[in-house]
């Protein structure tokens, strides 16, 4: 599944079961049954 906002660059692959979130920038494959999300901000 790939989440609206998410952008796909270049020639990659996205391994079954995968899930990409939303605003992320993908720039390298992804193995099967992954979970790809934009990191939270910290504020320390």
């Amino acid at each position: 599944m790939i989440y609206a906002g998410a952008t796909v660059l270049g020639r990659i692959t996205i391994g079954a079961g995968s899930t990409i979130g939303g605003n992320v920038w993908l720039t390298q494959s992804v193995p099967p049954e992954s979970n790809v999300s934009q990191a939270q901000m910290r504020n320390d």
